[in-house]
């Protein structure tokens, strides 16, 4: 490898974002990071899953089932329809609390907030909401 590549390869290493540690009431210690490249592409793949079957949102367990991470920083679910089956099931409080707090640690929550503002000054009348995270 030319030092090149093994500088750039340094950057990305640097750059690969960190895993947090949050403790959610009711529910206890969860792992979370930024989103990566990787962590897009999971939740673009679960999107374009849930569009063949006519559903234009992805549900609030789906999303958190794709960020939540093990202690390492991989993902908890390999298996993502498990994943989100086992979080459906889980009390719709503490679910709410995962998700609110997967948005502030992803920085979608901040995304979120700026299309719904773009959303309701560029559309009169409609209801501004969240769009599908990608």
């Amino acid at each position: 490898m030319t030092d090149e590549v093994s500088e750039f390869m340094a950057r990305c290493a640097a750059a690969e974002p960190k895993v947090e540690a949050a403790d959610i009431e009711g529910f206890g210690r969860v792992y979370l990071r930024r989103q990566s490249g990787e962590d897009q592409w999971r939740l673009l793949t679960v999107q374009s899953e849930l569009a063949s079957k006519g559903r234009d949102r992805v549900p609030v367990a789906a999303y958190v089932a794709v960020v939540l991470l093990k202690s390492d920083g991989s993902p908890m679910f390999d298996d993502l329809e498990a994943g989100f089956q086992t979080l459906s099931r889980i009390d719709s409080t503490i679910l709410g609390r995962l998700y609110e707090h997967a948005l502030r640690v992803t920085g979608l929550g901040e995304r979120a907030v700026e299309d719904a503002e773009k959303k309701s000054s560029s559309s009169q009348g409609s209801e501004p909401g969240m769009n599908s995270p990608s």
